[in-house]
């Protein structure tokens, strides 16, 4: 019984061949050194053996990684310029009276492909969509892929990432930007695709598919997909999609609003489509849509006054919401970003508390947007609650 099991570990690639079984370790000890390395010390051992590559690829240790470090969460910032993307790993818990450090690295993105766009993320990867393809980036490791398209007559595609925590699966949805009735079918229909574990994998059809829309901003929560879409047959008709990420299955999810220019967030564990009263307004406020119950279409609404003008008199620009953290606290920082506004600032919302938190990041304005001097203005993206994720993309 116990040469059967040691060769299935041999076969799956988790057992030293003979030759290296004066020199092995036990796996669980291997699993406790690793376990304790950072995300780039792990990176490199997968050059050590295959046995490591093996392990550290598994979905099991990707989710003891990531259960090691979630307590601490952290923002992400990144911003876009030409072929270079530049990310802030941040402190959520900074001090409001001093500037917090921040880490940061410059990663060059696929050249002819400005991705313009970010589209979603899932537990630690981001999906972007520029020039007709799809990218998809983990900071954590610092790689950037592009995808191909399901289907070469496909001229613009729009896709998410999703997160089964199940399984520790990571699956991209990707469907047309555009429907066409000259696709032949079953053209039209959505497709996904299985990231990482080693292993090539191909677009597959979704059964039971419809066409759709898709927008801008997916959200992925305990397994599920969300984004906001039209029905093809209807564009004044808005709905929000759900994608079971481990079923693969589609759900169509009636909404109270007709038309918005919200976010979609994690609200208490819940999704919640959210949007805040104009920069100018003298009663500032974030008004929230609550999904209490997606088979019935149910949703709860709350508006949240601001103790803070949208307006910020400290950095004289205007704040926009950027996401919540699992804490409750909502996220308020510039869009817009030059070397002018450094150090960047973010405002954190307590809404049970009604107390507000300013955190100064110093470092944001690296050398080469010095030397290009302060009128180079850029989108700055944000995300609170970022964790780390071992995915090889």
């Amino acid at each position: 019984m116990e040469k059967q099991e040691e060769e299935e570990e041999k076969r799956k690639g988790l057992c030293p061949s003979s030759k290296e079984t004066s020199l092995s370790l036990p796996l669980d000890l291997i699993c406790e050194v690793l376990i304790r390395l950072p995300a780039r010390g792990i990176g490199r051992s997968r050059c050590v053996s295959k046995l490591w590559l093996s392990y550290t690829t598994l979905a099991s240790f990707n989710n003891l990684f990531t259960a090691r470090f979630s307590q601490s969460p952290c923002v992400l910032a990144f911003k876009i310029r030409g072929d270079n993307l530049l990310a802030f790993s941040l402190p959520q818990q900074g001090n409001s009276d001093n500037c917090s450090p921040v880490d940061s690295y410059v990663i060059k993105c696929p050249k002819n492909c400005e991705y313009s766009h970010y589209m979603s993320s899932a537990h630690g990867v981001y999906c972007f969509h520029g020039d007709g393809k799809l990218g998809i980036w983990n900071p954590t490791t610092r790689q950037f892929s592009t995808l191909t398209k399901p289907e070469s007559c496909w001229e613009y595609t729009l896709g998410f990432v999703g997160y089964d925590p199940i399984d520790g699966t990571y699956k991209v949805v990707c469907m047309p930007e555009v429907y066409s009735s000259t696709y032949p079918e079953p053209r039209n229909q959505a497709r996904v695709l299985t990231l990482g574990r080693g292993q090539k994998s191909s677009w597959r059809f979704i059964q039971g598919s419809f066409e759709h829309f898709p927008r801008l901003g997916g959200r992925c929560i305990k397994g599920v997909l969300y984004y906001e879409a039209h029905l093809s047959s209807d564009l004044t008709h808005r709905i929000v999609m759900s994608f079971h990420v481990k079923s693969e299955k589609f759900k169509m999810i009636q909404v109270p609003w007709s038309q918005s220019e919200g976010i979609l967030l994690a609200y208490q564990g819940k999704l919640a489509l959210a949007w805040q009263a104009s920069e100018f307004s003298f009663d500032p406020f974030i008004s929230l849509w609550v999904l209490e119950d997606a088979e019935r279409h149910e949703w709860s609404f709350k508006r949240l006054s601001l103790p803070f003008p949208l307006e910020d008199p400290i950095l004289e620009t205007s704040l926009f919401l950027k996401g919540v953290t699992s804490a409750g606290e909502f996220v308020y920082a510039s869009s817009s970003w030059s070397v002018s506004f450094d150090p960047f600032h973010a405002l954190y919302f307590d809404p049970k508390r009604n107390t507000v938190r300013r955190v100064i990041y110093q470092g944001l304005a690296e050398p080469e947007f010095r030397r290009d001097g302060l009128g180079k203005i850029v989108t700055m993206f944000m995300f609170p609650d970022h964790i780390e994720s071992l995915l090889s993309v």
